[in-house]
């Protein structure tokens, strides 16, 4: 039998509630873009402004729409888990894995992270794509796939 995957819905919140996400996910990595650049690092304490925030570990993946004063999380997991009791809670068939095709320096396009070098190499990244009607792509670090589940990338 194939391992379960699961979807986590925060259902909306209001941006007082993020502390509540933070103790959630403070050590998970984040990635987001604002009016500074393209961030990548621990999930902030308050709602960062933007309009969308990816972060992973190690088998969870969260997306989170913000839209001030509200926002919105689903968190992608592996395995039957509960990530927070309250949340609406889906048991769900194993995602689609890719690669994150990111733009190189050559490329001649605009590169807002300032961040250390080698970040964003390609093959480091990866989105995970629920088969589901109404859903966007999570992302997270190649690294972020359990040692079991590294063959996904790249299969349907």
């Amino acid at each position: 039998m194939s391992t379960p995957w699961t979807l986590h819905g925060s259902t909306r919140r209001e941006n007082d509630e993020w502390k509540h996400l933070h103790e959630l996910t403070h050590d998970w990595t984040a990635a987001w873009a604002d009016n500074h650049g393209f961030h990548l690092d621990a999930v902030p304490a308050e709602p960062p402004a933007t309009t969308h925030l990816w972060a992973w570990t190690t088998g969870r993946w969260l997306r989170a729409r913000i839209d001030t004063p509200h926002w919105w999380a689903v968190v992608l997991a592996v395995g039957d888990t509960t990530v927070e009791p309250s949340w609406r809670r889906e048991v769900i068939d194993r995602p689609d894995v890719s690669p994150v095709l990111h733009w190189a320096a050559a490329d001649g396009r605009i590169r807002q992270y300032r961040g250390a070098d080698g970040v964003l190499d390609q093959d480091t990244h990866i989105q995970l794509v629920p088969h589901r009607r109404t859903t966007a792509p999570f992302i997270g670090h190649r690294d972020s796939l359990p040692g079991e589940f590294g063959q996904l990338l790249g299969s349907t």
